[in-house]
């Protein structure tokens, strides 16, 4: 229900499961000077804590548990997979400090359903290098989305997609051909609405 601090220390160690059911304390730099590449952790994990594992994320691959089903999480802190060759946000992790608030997606993205939702930490989603060509019932349910930066190649607008986010304003393109049920319904942000603006 422990680990200690470098436990695995200077060890042959290369994949480890981080168990989080019944986990109470989790030291320092646990594999400090292994060769961990890749770590399987629940998504009940706070991500945050990865920092303790003394491990540089940004050369560590993070398999990520939803049920029975493994996905990948990213050095920004969410959880995806990928469908058609397109990255699926499945979840943001309610934890993760953005830089500045802002997450940068690169290339084509879907936005899974409910993937952002009760988020408090991302208030702009920027895109680069691609398109939002998905958005799944719920995105943005109650979360602190306040603007999203990048084009969105999509049709439709799910019900409860921005329901009660922060969002202060909104240009669909004009391939926009439906809006559903209490998409943007108690939002008291969104002053300015644009359809049609491409």
């Amino acid at each position: 229900r422990s680990i200690g601090n470098y436990a695995f220390r200077n060890s042959a160690l290369s994949y480890f499961t981080m168990p989080y059911e019944n986990l109470i304390s989790l030291g320092t730099n646990i594999f400090a000077g292994t060769s961990v590449s890749r770590l399987m952790i629940d998504d009940g994990w706070n991500f945050d804590m990865l920092d303790m594992l003394g491990v540089p994320f940004e050369n560590i691959t993070i398999d990520v548990v939803l049920g029975s089903t493994k996905y990948a999480l990213d050095t920004n802190g969410y959880v995806y997979d990928v469908v058609n060759g397109v990255k699926r946000i499945l979840r943001v992790n309610a934890d993760v400090t953005t830089n500045g608030g802002t997450l940068t997606i690169d290339g084509d993205v879907i936005i899974g359903d409910y993937a952002f939702a009760e988020d408090k930490n991302v208030r702009t989603l920027k895109v680069t290098n691609g398109e939002i060509v998905g958005v799944g019932k719920g995105a943005f349910y109650n979360s602190a989305l306040q603007n999203v930066v990048g084009r969105w190649a999509i049709d439709a607008i799910p019900a409860y997609a921005f329901y009660g986010s922060a969002l202060i304003n909104f240009e669909l393109s004009n391939e926009i051909t439906e809006i559903g049920d209490y998409a943007f319904a108690n939002n008291e942000g969104v002053k300015e609405f644009f359809p049609g603006v491409t």
